[in-house]
């Protein structure tokens, strides 16, 4: 209630929030973000991430993946 959403679209906006923070900062698969998130089935999980950020997972990291520090020295980026 005070989230004013379902317990099944809360539950859904957590793991798709934390599958976008996945997706941003470590080099994790697609198929190894979407089982740290609670899918047993990566195109069920790619369905849903598009349903919610209107790009697929690989789309989103390739957008707004962040290197960590090390790497930008190393690539100058």
């Amino acid at each position: 209630e005070t989230f004013n959403l379902s317990p099944q679209r809360f539950l859904l906006q957590y793991r798709m929030n934390k599958a976008a923070e996945l997706l941003k900062y470590t080099q994790l698969s697609v198929n190894a973000v979407s089982s740290a998130v609670g899918y047993e089935n990566q195109l069920h999980f790619s369905r849903a991430f598009k349903n919610v950020f209107n790009v697929s997972p690989s789309e989103y990291r390739d957008t707004y993946r962040v290197q960590s520090p090390v790497a930008q020295r190393i690539t100058g980026v």
